[in-house]
């Protein structure tokens, strides 16, 4: 590409000639005609308005506080001599200074038809408050040697919002956005040779997505922003194409180096340090794309492994190092001159003993390097953004410097100082170090200076070739005193965490660090109001009630305490209206014993969540906790009850809830999902989107949550988010009504927090041959005319499973065998409703999860046999109305969709251009996604996109499926469902602050004829000659004065079978 761009100016110059070109200078005047130096024009702007398709602008050398919008076809060319007419953007800076003009310095409006270069420019100090800090660029704009330094924006792409332009042989350095992509937010565009150096952004230094290529780039130095995940330093790469970059000393919280979804290949990943406590390593690229393309990726801390060729040593001299020539000895953003010094004289490019070389994979469209030197230089090309070149000829050092005058460091602590050796591409790097005087300081050969003792000394660098040697003062000052406040001493002292809950105690841990680091009156103030705000640590927390078998007369209830508390009781009454009792007036009619249950030792917080940092807590700390578990029955029906937990003296806060009636009457529930907690933005979303569907819908008698609670699985989980979204997030919601879970992937943890917030039903987990990881995330229940069927598909791997073959024992038995014996057990529910987190069919970015497809291959048939209506889904975050889908053909049953509205497409918010609808389930299943009712948003899949990727989901006409409305709402939504008969009614919101709910779609959904009993469980029957019993909503099998599950299982309940 670099070779073209180096062809197309020749060209353009020899067009050049023939066109009626215009100049500009400073010293020139706009009323002349700008047709020659002598005639030059003021004003860049001026020059393009009075240009022509395919004119040129030759801007010289100067200062021009201009902001330029671009016009098709106008090429706009710097670095000249007003005085000779010489082209040498380096010696004659042409500068676009943005101080005080609040605006982008170069502004393509729209997409061009025709190729329009800006070349050879400087662009620094422009702020922005949309997209594009310095340059908005779209199809055909081309942004070519250019350097963009200081720039800023509150939108996205801090140097650049590149909408399908080209970004090309350019340095970005010290930029920053508040969006995406502190350099560059690359939307379907193409960056390449660029360097990215000391910026700051949401997501990442570049966010690359729509197919946008970032490709043989250098990112350096550079952080987040922000806190959006997955705050990485490099690369965001949700749907785009990266190889060939050099990706190094980066600092994210998260995903430091690279977090891509999609396609990502040769790319060197070192020295990228993730936040202390992120539970995974600094890179992540995603094996979903393995066989797309992905791989070939060198990283000394990555995950998915089958991506990575090379594992590089933490030392980039090691034995399995980078060996990169001069890399930079700090990680992050420079904070200071100095830093910004040794930034600049860093330099990337690998030398004859690095791990990389010719580890690349294949390809033959790159040919160049970043310093466009061919490539590969032997038969196969290098891992990263530079090819190393035996042969390339030797360059001298002419001299040296440092990077400061004077460094001070404080006694027993380490400051670096860093030789710049002359010039930045000199050969031989080598230098030695010395101290002056070693009692008062000492060094190491990378610049490291140790102080010892209080005194002053001298420090000198000198050069392997030539002898160049530079030197800088030494300062070595005492460390200073630490004088901590009264208040904040007599804390420490007097509040214990053994004594207060620990949802109580860090805040005010956070608060009482805040005001040890700095003891201003706000922070002092800000830890008093903490200390009235701790809780004895006999008070519960993370109080919630479940569905737990009949709803009608029964209730389950769970909360948490501090180990030290192993008493626990619900006390319940029944209450009429809107008001509830207080401690004081509380009247229990039921008390309820719980019992309690010693959890794991659960790691608390991990960096996300901003815990770490503001306790100073330790990413390892523990907490041991009790889980509480009691059920209520014998209840009354269709009745309002009010209750607490606790002990006498340290009750709950009262909640309600109300049972279902025993008749068959309306009745509307609430569907959220996929929360993700992981820090406050995350919480205040869903806490939004929980007030308004608890306030808006008080008639609802419960809360279905398909999933994805947190966000941090794995061993490496932070009961920290748990807390948080019972406490918090969804509070609102969980005072007055049950939740009714299954787990999601991101709760996944073999610490079991979800096992121990929850209780429902764990009858399907004791009976099940092959074991789930959690208790109840499989289960069922009537309410009223609906049998809701829960289930998870988590735990698909367990047991004999192929994804070649789409088979797992442990669906088609145990899942598949426990749904037809719900079904079996109530003929009399006019509708089937499942609820499961990860989908059967979905339209945004796990479409193409690997073991979609065994889902399809082993549910489908279930789906069929059980003649489920509905299917409610978490996990793709977007909003998605599927089918009825015919389960044998996998396609959409078209007579059996009424009604639906055609409205304009959006591109985001409605992809298919539908809304409303009736939808018709008699032979086949509804599948429904609500989005997220959080931050995490994906992005709905195009038709062209569904089409390019079927041999990943494997279904032919995928985009047909989309039969409603179908797209991200960009808010926190939630979905309320009303039963009345044999319609559905479903209403969707989206929320913003101080408004009300805002409805944007409404459906229904209809059944016209009764279900079928499933063929395989009445074929059991028949084989084993045996009676069907039911008894407390479930089914069982009498044999021979044997009682057994529809699982073959010989069933143990004490004195259950003389019940039978």
């Amino acid at each position: 590409m670099k070779h073209r761009f180096l062809l197309s100016f020749l060209l353009l110059s020899a067009i050049s000639l023939h066109a009626a070109n215009q100049y500009v200078s400073p010293n020139g005047d706009d009323a002349q005609d700008g047709s020659s130096w002598a005639t030059a024009k003021q004003s860049i702007q001026s020059a393009i308005d009075a240009a022509t398709d395919g004119d040129t602008i030759f801007v010289a050398e100067g200062t021009y506080n201009q902001s330029i919008a671009a016009k098709q076809g106008i090429h706009v060319l710097g670095g000249y001599s007003a005085a000779t007419g010489e082209r040498n953007p380096e010696a004659y800076s042409t500068i676009l200074d943005g101080t005080g003009l609040e605006k982008a310095l170069i502004r393509q409006n729209s997409s061009f038809n025709t190729i329009t270069y800006f070349d050879g420019l400087v662009l620094q100090n422009a702020n922005h408050s949309s997209n594009g800090g310095a340059v908005v660029l779209k199809a055909n704009g081309v942004l070519n040697r250019c350097s963009i330094r200081d720039c800023y924006t509150s939108g996205s792409g801090g140097a650049v919002h590149n909408s399908g332009g080209t970004v090309a042989n350019c340095l970005i350095e010290l930029c920053e956005s508040m969006g995406a992509g502190g350099a560059v937010h690359n939307i379907g565009g193409l960056v390449e040779n660029t360097i990215i150096r000391g910026c700051k952004g949401n997501y990442a230094a570049i966010r690359n997505e729509s197919d946008g290529i970032v490709r043989n780039c250098l990112l350096h130095n550079n952080e987040p922003s922000g806190s959006s995940w997955p705050n990485s330093g490099g690369i965001y790469n949700p749907s785009g194409v990266v190889y060939n970059n050099t990706l190094v000393c980066n600092y994210g919280s998260q995903y430091a180096g690279i977090h891509s979804d999609n396609i990502a290949y040769n790319n060197l990943l070192w020295n990228n340090q993730s936040e202390e406590g992120f539970a995974d390593p600094a890179n992540f690229v995603s094996g979903e794309n393995t066989k797309n393309g992905s791989g070939h990726n060198a990283g000394d801390s990555y995950f998915e492994a089958e991506n990575f060729t090379v594992k590089l040593s933490v030392e980039n001299t090691g034995s399995n190092g980078p060996h990169f020539v001069a890399p930079t000895n700090f990680v992050g953003a420079p904070k200071n001159a100095a830093e910004i010094a040794a930034m600049r004289a860093a330099n990337f490019a690998i030398t004859a003993q690095s791990a990389v070389i010719d580890k690349a994979k294949a390809n033959t469209e790159l040919t160049y390097d970043m310093d466009n030197n061919p490539r590969p230089v032997n038969g196969r090309a290098d891992i990263g953004c530079y090819e190393f070149d035996p042969n390339a000829p030797v360059i001298d050092v002419t001299g040296v410097k440092l990077n400061m005058d004077t460094l001070y460091v404080y006694t027993s602590d380490t400051a670096l100082i860093t030789a710049i050796i002359i010039p930045n591409k000199a050969t031989n790097r080598n230098a030695t170090w010395e101290i002056a005087d070693t009692t008062i300081a000492q060094v190491t050969n990378q610049g490291a200076v140790i102080g010892v003792k209080e005194g002053q000394t001298s420090v000198m660098v000198t050069t392997e070739q030539g002898g160049f040697t530079a030197s800088a003062i030494v300062v070595v000052e005492p460390k200073p005193i630490v004088i901590i406040h009264p208040e904040v001493l007599a804390a420490d002292s007097m509040y214990s965490i053994d004594e207060y809950t620990i949802p109580s105690y860090i805040p005010f841990w956070a608060a009482k660090e805040a005001a040890r680091d700095d003891s201003t009156e706000v922070n002092l103030q800000a830890l008093r109001e903490k200390i009235t705000q701790l809780v004895p640590y006999q008070m519960p927390y993370n109080v919630v009630t479940n569905i737990h078998g009949d709803p009608t007369t029964r209730m389950a209830f769970c909360w948490f305490t501090n180990e030290r508390m192993k008493d626990g009781a619900v006390e319940l009454m029944p209450i009429s209206g809107n008001q509830l009792p207080t401690h004081a007036t509380f009247a229990a009619t039921k008390t309820v014993q719980a019992t309690p249950t010693v959890t794991l030792p659960l790691n608390y917080a991990t960096s996300t969540s901003g815990i770490l940092k503001a306790t100073k807590m330790k990413p390892t700390q523990e907490y041991t906790y009790i889980s509480h578990k009691a059920i209520a029955e014998e209840l009354t029906p269709n009745t309002t009850y009010a209750y607490r937990v606790g002990v006498e003296g340290y009750w709950s806060e009262i909640g309600t809830f109300t049972t279902a009636s025993d008749k068959d009457e309306p009745f509307t529930f609430i569907y959220m999902t996929d929360s993700h907690i992981m820090n406050q933005e995350y919480i205040d979303d869903a806490r939004l989107c929980a007030t308004a569907a608890a306030a808006h819908t008080p008639e609802a008698r419960f809360c279905v949550f398909p999933g994805d609670f947190v966000e941090t699985g794995t061993n490496r989980n932070s009961e920290w988010e748990w807390e948080r979204w019972f406490d918090e997030a969804l509070r609102p919601v969980i005072q007055q009504m049950p939740i009714v879970p299954t787990d999601g992937n991101h709760d996944d943890s073999e610490n079991l927090n979800y096992s121990y917030h929850f209780n429902t039903d764990n009858q399907f987990k004791e009976n099940a041959k092959v074991k789930p990881q959690f208790d109840g995330t499989t289960y069922s229940f009537m309410y009223g005319d609906v049998l809701f069927l829960v289930y998870s598909l988590q735990d698909y791997w367990k047991g004999a499973y192929s994804l070649s073959t789409c088979t797992s024992t442990y669906l088609t038995n145990d899942v598949g065998n426990w749904f037809r014996e719900q079904v079996e057990a109530h003929p009399e529910a006019k509708w089937r409703v499942a609820l499961v987190h990860k989908n059967i069919f979905s339209g945004s970015g796990h479409q193409e999860d690997e073991e979609t497809p065994l889902f399809r291959a082993t549910m489908l048939p279930i789906m069929k046999e059980c003649e489920i209506d509905l299917m409610l889904q978490g996990h793709d975050h977007c909003y998605e109305i599927i089918g009825p889908v015919n389960p044998d053909t996998r396609t959409p049953i078209l007579d059996a969709i009424e009604g639906v509205e055609d409205v304009p497409v959006n591109m985001v918010n409605n992809m298919t251009g539908k809304k409303g609808g009736t939808f018709i389930t008699n032979d086949g299943t509804l599948y429904f996604i609500g989005a997220t009712c959080g931050t995490k948003r994906y992005n709905p899949n195009h038709k062209l996109t569904m089409e390019a990727d079927l041999d990943k989901h494997k279904v032919e006409n995928y985009w047909d499926l989309f039969t409603g409305m179908f797209g991200q709402p960009g808010r926190p939504s939630y979905s309320t469902f009303t039963v009345d008969g044999n319609t559905i009614t479903v209403n969707s919101y989206k929320v913003y602050e101080g408004i009300d709910p805002m409805l944007f779609n409404t459906f229904y959904i209809k059944r016209t004829k009764e279900h079928g009993a499933p063929i395989s469980l009445n074929q059991i029957i028949e084989d084993r000659g045996a009676a069907k019993v039911l008894y407390n909503g479930r089914m069982y099998i009498l044999r021979e004065d044997i009682a057994y599950n529809t699982l073959g299982q010989v069933v143990v309940e004490g004195d259950l079978l003389s019940k039978l």
